[in-house]
């Protein structure tokens, strides 16, 4: 890929060179070849997906089991009030039921008759569920869901970054492209106008032709170096566009020197293939923006299905089994009747907060579903248009092309019967610019169609 452009070394900017030779042609596939393998963005939008697994990662914490301690001890005017030792873990599940266990070990002269344990302490294993709020979906699940759904926008937003990139990129080119060819022809003009106007001089001098002669080809050859001008500053602006999109690890920016597009005439134009109609559902149906928006409009259904739940009564059932110390269990003389258990139940009277939260969250997801709806069509829309000017800029580009060699035939034959005496400087002139606003025109709308096929591409997501 880096024999493919060159660079040279600024010192003061740390800018790395490249030896290469001045007549390299740079083409549109090792260009973007380029700018996919070492453009900032394309390789900071692997950050995206690195991103997304870490909001993943930090919903998943909320699944996390947890182990803790809580030692408290009074002592005063030589009496031991209490020393207590309470410690524990928690494990949450996807199911809304939570696990957990501890031991107790206390001990004093003060302690209040329910917190003695037995001297070695007491174990207790049990858990916790919610049946009437949660039972179904709760805040850290459905954390977790829009998690994962936020994770898989991640990969597509990377997609639609480098998407993106190489859309711009590849209209950069294609502009480079047409300044430079544009100016290639103005070129060639001002060698054929100095030519002619050598060889008329000339002639005038011997008086084989009119002192009047010269001054049309001169007044031609100035208009020749004015366009040579023009083209000039535009292919130096297009150029600088250009190398925006030049840089070497994402880190260094590289500059164009000595390179240049292929000529016009070396370009075959690409032919839409039959059968693209077909596939527009397809390239909409997959397309990553449509896949990013109907992943949101699962997270307000999330959303949605949260607020419907939180309408519930809150009743948790906490239920856990005792047992003496680990010196003293024993299986076979387990009891169940040694147990603790509580419930909590929590009802508001009006809702307001609840029912506000729901009617949010219902007409958010309604706003997504209708804006998922005007997406899916704009795409089609979009790719329909695409496609639709592709194959009309390839029936143009044909048609200029037979008017291109017309005009050259053209000019040729009025150039033999000037020579021959049998045409004048006016005509001569005449079929020139014509043949020259031909090889203009005909390089504007090969630009224009090869943009339009790039749009093409970055539409149905061909990158």
């Amino acid at each position: 890929m880096r024999k493919a452009f060159l660079t040279y070394l600024i010192v003061a900017y740390g800018f790395v060179a490249f030896a290469q030779d001045s007549s390299s042609v740079l083409s549109f596939e090792q260009f973007v070849g380029m700018v996919a393998n070492h453009h900032p963005i394309a390789l900071s939008a692997n950050y995206e997906i690195q991103i997304g697994k870490g909001k993943l990662l930090k919903a998943r914490g909320a699944f996390d089991p947890k182990i803790g301690g809580d030692l408290n001890q009074k002592r005063y005017t030589d009496k031991d009030y209490y020393t207590k030792i309470d410690a524990g873990f928690k494990i949450p599940t996807w199911f809304g039921i939570s696990l957990d266990g501890g031991y107790e070990n206390n001990r004093g002269d003060y302690l209040s008759a329910e917190s003695n344990t037995p001297s070695d302490g007491l174990w207790s294993l049990g858990g916790s569920i919610n049946i009437g709020k949660g039972l179904f979906i709760d805040e850290r699940r459905a954390s977790l869901k829009q998690a994962r759904l936020m994770r898989d926008n991640s990969i597509l937003d990377q997609k639609l970054m480098v998407n993106d990139l190489m859309y711009h990129a590849s209209m950069a080119y294609w502009n480079w492209f047409k300044a430079y060819n544009a100016k290639k022809v103005f070129e060639d003009a001002v060698i054929v106008a100095q030519e002619r106007f050598d060889a008329i001089k000339s002639s005038a001098r011997l008086g084989d032709k009119p002192m009047v002669d010269t001054l049309k080809s001169f007044i031609v050859l100035q208009e020749r170096k004015l366009g040579l001008e023009q083209s000039n500053l535009e292919f130096k602006n297009k150029q600088m566009e250009l190398e925006v999109y030049f840089w070497k690890d994402g880190l260094i920016p590289l500059e164009l020197n000595g390179l240049s597009p292929a000529d016009y005439q070396e370009i075959v134009f690409p032919e839409p293939t039959d059968g693209l109609s077909a596939q527009i559902e397809t390239w909409a149906s997959t397309h990553p923006e449509i896949l990013t928006i109907q992943n949101q409009l699962e997270m307000a259904k999330v959303d949605l299905r949260l607020s419907r739940e939180n309408l519930k009564p809150t009743i948790q059932l906490k239920y856990n089994t005792l047992s003496p110390g680990i010196d003293n269990i024993d299986l076979n003389t387990y009891d169940i009747d040694n147990y603790k258990w509580g419930a909590k139940v929590t009802i508001p009277l009006f809702l307001r907060k609840e029912r506000g939260e729901l009617k949010i969250s219902n007409y958010k997801y309604k706003q997504m579903e209708a804006k998922t709806v005007l997406k899916i069509e704009s795409t089609k829309f979009k790719i329909e248009k695409s496609m639709n000017n592709w194959y009309s800029y390839s029936r143009q580009v044909a048609i200029q092309s037979v008017n291109l060699n017309s005009y050259q035939n053209l000019y040729r034959a009025e150039n033999t019967l000037f020579d021959a005496g049998e045409s004048s400087m006016f005509l001569v002139n005449t079929r020139d610019n014509d043949r020259i606003n031909a090889q203009i025109k005909y390089i504007k709308t090969l630009t224009e169609g090869l943009i339009e096929k790039a749009l093409f591409d970055y539409h149905t997501f061909r990158y």
